[in-house]
């Protein structure tokens, strides 16, 4: 099998085991169902977006950049274009 996880007639992509991708993807099936068995969401409907975007943090001035995005992130979902509860 391929590095990637790929076996070749299946097309199926599988992050490699103890990546940063296998951990996230084991985090989103972990939260997925307990999300599910508390009934706070159903089969139907979606969680997590498909993929996601990482990136490595290079110095201070980064890592402070990171930390901002991550305490607005919430405050700011509130005005996101993309949230159906917007109030503006």
């Amino acid at each position: 099998m391929p590095a990637s996880g790929t076996t070749p007639d299946s097309g199926i992509q599988r992050p490699k085991a103890g990546s940063l991708a296998a951990i996230i993807r084991s985090f989103k099936i972990a939260v997925t169902k307990i999300t599910r068995e508390q009934g706070l969401m159903t089969n139907e409907e979606k969680l997590w977006q498909r993929s996601f975007f990482d990136r490595i943090i290079r110095n201070d001035h980064e890592l402070g950049l990171a930390r901002k995005y991550i305490v607005e992130n919430p405050i700011n979902w509130g005005k996101d274009k993309e949230n159906p509860d917007r109030t503006d």
